[in-house]
């Protein structure tokens, strides 16, 4: 990649996010809600879920938006929060670009459209999150958006680097986001996968997934861009991969065919 002599190394030099656990507070807090162990899943007040397996979901409380600006809300935080952190003012953008992973994206601007009888606005879109973040803040670079279900952040993240490694930007915003939506929780309730209470993954009790809402960005930089600015290196990104099992819309191969190919690449690639 690169020249084809030598890899361009990737760097993470800013994060932000927002969750149901800081509320837009910020990483500080985050770290002390997750380290105190505090649970954000509550009753669903942003829908009536009265009629469905589950009422409970984790909701980011105090956002003061109508509901279809919450999803851009929400990735306009994050971003901001990851360049605050990364230091990043009004330096040149013209090879930084942001690859957005999101699984129903602006969803709630659709179904105010549907309610309201109207057309769908251009807010709907998947790729409108990732486009309005580019105006916002003028990103000259690629700007992308992807969505592979639960692995589209990290699906992002990883494409990210590759731009970076390969030469085609300095500088990249990568992650994802998604609000609460009755669409998707109707969904999932629909194939009995909720919770109706806590969450417990690795309990023979355990009895189902809640849904939550949030969003979260990483500054990825070249190595080298990164030190000639002097900043701060969380850490290298040294490898990444994606593979399928095709096995079924919900289940994974019970050989772990897919995972075990993820994992090989990866190391393939961090090799």
């Amino acid at each position: 990649m690169g020249d084809g002599k030598t890899m361009r190394r990737v760097v993470v030099t800013g994060l932000g996010l927002i969750t149901p656990l800081d509320c837009g507070g910020g990483k500080e807090v985050f770290w002390t809600a997750i380290s105190s162990g505090r649970c954000s899943i509550g009753p669903v007040s942003l829908f009536d879920a009265s009629g469905y397996s589950s009422g409970v979901a984790a909701e980011i409380k105090g956002l003061t938006v109508k509901p279809e600006e919450r999803w851009q809300r929400l990735l306009d935080t994050a971003v901001d929060f990851a360049l605050s952190d990364a230091g990043i003012r009004e330096e040149s953008k013209s090879k930084t670009g942001l690859i957005l992973g999101t699984v129903v994206g602006g969803i709630l601007s659709g179904t105010a459209a549907w309610r309201a009888r109207s057309g769908l606005p251009g807010s709907y879109h998947l790729y409108s999150g990732a486009n309005e973040i580019a105006r916002r803040i003028k990103l000259e670079g690629p700007v992308t958006t992807v969505s592979t279900a639960c692995a589209s952040g990290t699906d992002a993240v990883g494409m990210a680097a590759r731009c970076i490694q390969s030469g085609g930007a300095d500088m990249m915003m990568a992650g994802g986001g998604d609000v609460l939506s009755e669409f998707a929780f109707s969904g999932f309730s629909a194939l009995n996968a909720m919770t109706k209470g806590v969450v417990r993954p690795f309990s023979k009790n355990r009895d189902g997934l809640a849904l939550g809402e949030g969003a979260g960005f990483l500054v990825l930089e070249e190595e080298k861009h990164a030190n000639a600015r002097g900043a701060h290196i969380y850490c290298r990104l040294s490898g990444y991969a994606s593979a399928a099992d095709a096995n079924h819309m919900t289940g994974p191969d019970k050989n772990g065919r897919g995972l075990a190919a993820a994992i090989t690449g990866e190391r393939a690639d961090a090799a």
